[in-house]
């Protein structure tokens, strides 16, 4: 049953995570990627490596205590991470719900939240980063806008849903790009004081 469900987990599949902008991979347990389909800027995911094996939830036996050790250290070090990629960012909602089709393995969203998210139609989506703006209206957020945005735009609308889900793709990529670098610096300083610290308690 268990190799069943790991057969059609999206993210044990052997193409994970090919089309996600990975941020990192170095830590043992996790992987630091960016969402695909982002609900706001420098939305992200910690997903729990398929190699390590398929785990569901945080009390899946197969999730070992070491993980949940590092899994504080890296949501911790992402965050400040995402928060020096975006300075205009108040906070981050760190939310795990394995309840999407295809998606019951532990993983986290983080996603950011800003005092005033911007709401704008998108003149230039490649300058503009496109798709990312639509949460300030609680009535249109990402799976409704392509309806709303058909409803008040006709068949125009279809030409700019493409724009703008090209554009999300290419702001992602930079997202990524840049976090990556910010990312890897704060893990590797921090690894080598965690260990400085746990060999002095020795």
């Amino acid at each position: 049953m268990k190799k069943q469900r790991r057969n059609k987990c999206t993210f044990c599949k052997s193409d994970f995570p090919e089309s996600y902008q990975v941020v990192s991979n170095k830590p043992k347990y996790w992987l630091f990627i960016l969402n695909r389909a982002p609900q706001t800027d420098f939305h992200s995911l910690i997903v729990f490596k398929a190699a390590v094996g398929h785990v569901s939830s945080l009390n899946d036996r197969g999730l070992p205590d070491e993980a949940m050790t590092e899994l504080g250290i890296l949501l911790k070090k992402a965050c400040i991470s995402i928060k020096k990629a975006d300075r205009n960012i108040e906070r981050i909602l760190i939310i795990s719900l394995n309840t999407g089709k295809g998606s019951q393995h532990l993983h986290f969203h983080l996603v950011p939240t800003r005092r005033k998210e911007p709401i704008r139609m998108v003149n230039k989506p490649r300058e503009d980063g496109g798709g990312m703006f639509f949460l300030g209206r609680k009535e249109i957020v990402v799976d409704t806008f392509p309806d709303f945005l058909k409803s008040t735009t006709g068949n125009k609308g279809n030409g700019l849903i493409e724009k703008i889900n090209t554009a999300t793709k290419y702001k992602v990529k930079k997202n990524a790009q840049q976090l990556r670098t910010i990312f890897e610096n704060i893990w590797v300083i921090g690894n080598k004081q965690i260990h400085r610290t746990a060999d002095s308690r020795r």
